[in-house]
């Protein structure tokens, strides 16, 4: 796989020639070179290999919208108020105007992959339990809160859905989530295009291994950091932004990380 700097994020694809590319000698693109020309869009019989029209994003929360590490070993026992069903501690200034930030870039992410996915989707999965998305933002990131509820965008709890079927294996959990979702919204299993957004490789890999059947099927796979601060979530997700036609266009399966600028 390779990563690319945050701030000049691409896709490349991810093929043999890359896999022994290390992250700090990964390629760079500055502002005025083209990306990649990307792979013809149609595979040798003619039809097209997938349908950007039906983009589907596949985003986690934590550590990709919400900055839950950081709250957890930085903000005196906000999280735990917040699993504990009571109201959060007061918010130190600065933490406070790091979230609001947040969660104005957390909500224009949102908003502009529901305007990619067009006849598509935008499904937030998450191995936390069920209810936590809508405790959390509610308490610390109601901008986000308010626009997933107008939005309507589902909410699976991949713990809550298969965590009693895999109990010892966790890494499953979001294979089977993300499968029900595609299968619910590509019915005749072919024609996808796939974003997976998440601050982990197994959510990556989840991915591909739900679409491993599909056929003509893109999955493109966006790899965050690893618990990130707020204000790195912030910029990542600014990025995001940024690169998304590139992402949501760009000809053939690949996956890209996030890397400290």
């Amino acid at each position: 796989m390779a990563c690319v700097d945050a701030a000049t994020a691409v896709p490349v694809s991810d093929s043999p020639l890359l896999t022994k590319v290390e992250p700090r000698h990964a390629p760079q693109y500055a502002a005025h070179v083209a990306p990649p020309a990307p792979p013809p869009a149609c595979d040798p019989t003619g039809n097209p290999t997938c349908a950007k029209e039906r983009t589907t994003f596949l985003v986690d929360f934590d550590d990709c919208l919400f900055p839950t590490s950081a709250l957890a070993s930085g903000a005196g026992g906000v999280l735990n108020s917040l699993r504990l069903g009571a109201a959060p501690a007061v918010l130190p200034p600065g933490l406070a105007a790091a979230l609001a930030s947040l969660d104005v870039a957390a909500v224009r992410a949102l908003t502009h992959s529901v305007a990619a996915a067009r006849e598509g989707a935008v499904v937030i999965v998450t191995n936390s339990a069920l209810g936590w998305v809508n405790a959390a933002t509610t308490a610390l990131m109601p901008r986000l809160a308010e626009y997933i509820a107008a939005a309507r965008i589902p909410v699976v709890s991949a713990r809550h859905a298969y965590g009693a079927h895999f109990p010892k294996d966790v890494g499953r959990w979001k294979v089977h989530a993300f499968h029900d979702q595609l299968r619910r919204l590509y019915p005749s299993w072919r024609g996808a295009n796939v974003l997976a957004l998440g601050d982990g490789m197994a959510d990556l890999t989840s991915a591909t291994d739900a679409c491993a059947s599909m056929s003509n099927c893109y999955v493109k796979g966006v790899k965050f950091l690893g618990a990130p601060s707020v204000a790195q979530l912030d910029r990542q997700l600014g990025v995001f932004v940024e690169n998304l036609p590139v992402l949501v266009d760009y000809a053939a399966s690949f996956r890209v990380c996030m890397a400290a600028s």
